[in-house]
C-alpha cells in the first residue's frame, strides 16, 4: 500500500527525507526538530485504523510523534492489518565515510558500485556522475566519488579508485538441458557462491526439476558479485543417426586387419552405441556395442583380404534408440608388385560413406617404421581413379625401400571427417608369390602361416614386432634359427648392411 505523507508545519522543517509515500516494510528517519509527521490514509476506504504496540488508531490523518515513534500497520479495507512500516526521529545518525580503501576492485562486466556497505533509510546520495541512487552500476576502471548525507545535514565525501577486477567466478548452467519424461533432472550451477536464488524463489545449491520451461539462478560469490545463468529444460527426443545430429560416426581403421569405427561424443545423452556389420546385401548383423564416450568400437572380425560396410545405432539414457544411420565402407590396400622401369604402384579400394564416392577429399601413401609411427608422407601427387576396375593407384618414387605403407584418406566434413587409414601394405618381396623373388629375397620366414613354430633363414639384425608395434624379438642371426610365438600376426624383419627386409608372419 502506497500512503501521502504530510508534514506539519513544513515551512519551519529543514533537511526533510525526501519522500513522498510511505513504502511498506520501511524505515524513516526524521531529524528531532521536527514536530511530527501527519499520515493520510485510503480515502476510498469507509474507515483507517492504525495500529502501534498493540493499541488502534482510527485517526486520518494520522500525527505521529517522537512520543509515538516506532512500528506500525495500517488496516486496510478488507479489514487486515496490512503495510508495516517504522518512523523514527532523532538527533541524526552520521553516514561513516563510504570506502575504508583508496582503492579496490570490481565485478567482471557490470559492477554495483554501492556509497554504502549498510545503509541507512535517511540517507541521500550525490554521485560525481549526478546520480542519487545509493549504487552506481559501472563498467569501466576509474576514480568515482560520491557526498553522502542524513536526514539532519551531516555530510561524508569519499573516492575511492578502481584497479582491476576480481578473478570471475560466475554460475554455469547447460544452455539445454534434458530429461527423460516422468522423471527429473538436477540443475547445478557449480559451487562456492555465497548465496542462491533460482527462478521459483528457493535458495538452495542445486535445484531439481521434474517439468520442461526456462530456469535461472542468480548467485553471489565470494567477492559479492553477482552472477546470473538460465537453461531450457526439454524432455529429451529419442536420438537420430543423420547428419545432423550430434551423433555422428567418423574414421574407420583397418590398420591391424581389425576395424575401428570411431565417433565424436558430442552428447551428454548418448548412453551407447550399437554395430552392425553387413552380411548379405543389405541385411546388417548386431556385432557389439560400446560405451558412448568410448568413442570407438574394435570389429573382432579381420578384413585384411577385403572391406566391410557398417553402420550404427544409438541408444540415449531414456532407452531409446535410434534407427540405423548411414553406412561406412572401410578401405582395403593391396601392394602389386613393381611396375615398369624399376617403378612400383599401389592399390586401394575407395573408402565410402553412404555409398557416395566423393566422401574423401584427398588420399596419401604414408610410410612407417612400425605401426604405430606412420610419420612420413612419401607420395604427394595427384591421385588417380580406375573408373574400369574401381580402385585408386598412386605410383611410387624409384628406390623406395621402407617396408610398410599405409593409405590415408581425408574425409569431408558432411560425411563425419577425420583421417581414415587402410591396413598396412607391405614391399613386394612379401605380397607377391612369383619365385623370383622368393630366391633373391634376403632372408626367408617358413612355414607361413603356421601353427607357432616356424623358421627364420638369413644373415643381419633379426626384429620382430607384434601388431602394436612392440618388439618381441631383436638378436643377430646367422643361417636358420626356429622361433616359437603365441598365435597372432607378426612382422619379422632382417637388417643387413645391404638391405633392410621384413616378413609378415601368420601364427594361427
Amino acid at each position: 500500500m502506497i500512503l501521502c505523507c504530510f508534514f506539519l508545519q513544513a515551512q519551519n522543517y529543514y533537511h526533510v527525507y525526501d519522500i513522498h509515500s510511505l513504502e511498506s516494510y520501511h524505515t524513516y528517519y526524521f531529524c528531532d526538530n521536527y514536530d511530527g509527521v501527519a499520515l493520510h490514509g485510503e480515502s476510498s476506504c469507509n474507515y483507517f485504523t492504525w495500529a502501534h504496540n498493540g493499541q488502534s488508531y482510527p485517526d486520518n490523518p494520522l500525527i505521529i510523534t517522537r512520543a509515538n515513534q516506532g512500528e506500525w500497520s495500517y488496516n486496510g479495507c478488507d479489514g487486515f492489518y496490512v503495510d508495516f512500516f517504522n518512523i523514527f526521529f532523532s538527533s541524526g545518525i552520521p553516514p561513516t565515510e563510504p570506502w575504508p580503501e583508496n582503492t579496490m576492485l570490481k565485478c567482471s562486466g557490470t559492477h554495483h558500485l554501492y556509497a554504502q556497505t549498510d545503509p541507512q533509510d535517511d540517507y541521500t546520495y550525490l554521485w560525481t556522475s549526478g546520480a542519487t541512487t545509493p549504487f552506481i552500476d559501472i563498467t569501466e576502471l576509474g576514480t568515482y566519488g560520491v557526498t553522502v548525507t542524513d536526514a539532519c545535514g551531516n555530510t561524508v565525501t569519499d573516492q575511492v579508485t578502481i584497479t582491476g577486477e576480481y578473478p570471475e567466478h560466475a554460475p554455469s548452467l547447460l544452455v539445454n538441458t534434458y530429461f527423460c519424461e516422468g522423471g527429473s533432472v538436477t540443475l547445478d550451477p557449480g559451487s562456492g557462491f555465497q548465496s542462491y536464488l533460482w527462478s521459483d524463489s528457493t535458495q538452495g545449491t542445486t535445484l531439481t526439476v521434474t517439468e520442461p520451461g526456462v530456469y535461472w539462478v542468480q548467485t553471489v560469490n565470494e567477492y559479492g558479485c553477482e552472477g546470473l545463468a538460465s537453461t531450457t529444460v526439454s524432455y529429451l527426443t529419442p536420438p537420430l543417426m543423420d547428419g545432423s545430429s550430434p551423433m555422428v560416426t567418423a574414421d574407420t581403421l583397418t590398420m591391424s586387419g581389425n576395424n575401428m569405427l570411431c565417433w565424436n561424443d558430442e552428447s551428454p545423452y548418448i548412453d551407447e552405441v550399437k554395430v552392425f556389420r553387413e552380411g548379405m546385401t543389405n541385411q546388417w548383423d548386431l556385432v557389439g556395442s560400446a560405451d558412448y564416450h568410448d568413442k570407438h568400437f574394435i570389429d573382432a572380425v579381420s578384413s585384411n583380404e577385403r572391406t566391410y560396410r557398417y553402420k550404427l545405432s544409438a541408444i540415449d539414457m531414456c532407452g531409446d534408440e535410434s534407427e540405423l544411420g548411414r553406412s561406412y565402407q572401410t578401405m582395403n590396400a593391396a601392394y602389386l608388385g613393381p611396375g615398369v622401369d624399376g617403378a612400383y604402384w599401389v592399390q586401394w579400394t575407395p573408402y565410402k560413406v553412404a555409398d557416395v564416392n566423393n566422401s574423401v577429399s584427398r588420399y596419401e601413401l604414408w610410410t612407417a617404421d612400425n605401426l604405430t609411427d606412420f610419420n612420413t608422407r612419401i607420395v604427394d601427387e595427384p591421385v588417380m581413379y580406375d573408373s574400369y576396375f574401381g580402385y585408386y593407384y598412386v605410383n611410387l618414387p624409384h628406390g623406395i625401400q621402407d617396408s610398410i605403407f599405409f593409405v590415408k584418406a581425408y574425409v569431408k566434413p558432411q560425411y563425419g571427417g577425420g583421417t581414415v587409414m587402410s591396413n598396412f601394405v607391405e614391399n613386394y618381396e612379401i605380397l607377391d608369390v612369383n619365385d623370383d623373388f622368393i630366391e633373391t629375397a634376403v632372408f626367408r620366414v617358413y612355414p607361413n602361416p603356421n601353427n607357432g613354430t616356424f623358421t627364420v633363414e638369413g644373415e643381419g639384425r633379426l626384429k620382430v614386432f607384434n601388431l602394436l608395434g612392440q618388439t618381441v624379438i631383436d638378436r643377430d642371426l646367422d643361417g636358420k634359427e626356429t622361433l616359437t610365438l603365441p598365435s597372432g600376426m607378426y612382422l619379422i624383419r632382417l637388417v643387413n648392411g645391404l638391405s633392410n627386409e621384413t616378413r609378415k608372419v601368420v601364427v594361427e
